[in-house]
């Protein structure tokens, strides 16, 4: 009788913390001569540098957006032929654990994000696109396009 009454318990002990949800933001810090949008959706126009807070209230919600690389001209043009050096699309996302807000800032060198690990947290950029024109240089050294990975992130 004691096993059966807490066994029918026990999925209304369990049910205040599932519907409670996430409690928590990611906030994510651009260098300067980075931008990024705010979705992926045609049309969205990058902002320069920046701050942006994405709070989450659901473990299944992810946002995406793209962000471009520092500025690339090429020698002997006008500033005005000015072009981004790469784009990546990242997403950010909460999983399982995630109840605090954390913080991560991208940077435009190879190991770009520094922030916290196993918070529960995540950003991670793919689909990389470098572009500088081919023929014209690759996207190495200052060019280089960051790795961005909440797995493999330095701690702070």
């Amino acid at each position: 009788m004691f096993l059966s009454t807490f066994s029918s318990l026990f999925p209304l002990i369990l049910l205040p913390s599932v519907l409670a949800g996430l409690e928590g933001s990611v906030k994510i810090n651009f260098p300067s001569t980075t931008s990024a949008t705010q979705t992926t959706e045609l049309g969205d126009i990058p902002k320069e540098g920046d701050t942006r807070t994405i709070t989450f209230s659901d473990a299944n919600d992810k946002k995406s957006f793209y962000w471009y690389g520092p500025t690339w001209v090429e020698e002997g043009r006008p500033q005005s032929e000015e072009r981004r050096s790469w784009k990546q699309e990242c997403q950010v996302w909460a999983g399982k654990g995630f109840n605090k807000d954390i913080e991560f800032t991208l940077r435009t060198q190879s190991a770009g994000l520094v922030g916290p690990k196993d918070q529960g947290g995540h950003i991670k950029c793919t689909l990389v696109s470098c572009l500088i024109p081919e023929g014209k240089g690759e996207c190495e050294g200052e060019w280089v396009v960051p790795v961005v990975d909440s797995f493999t992130v330095f701690v702070i």
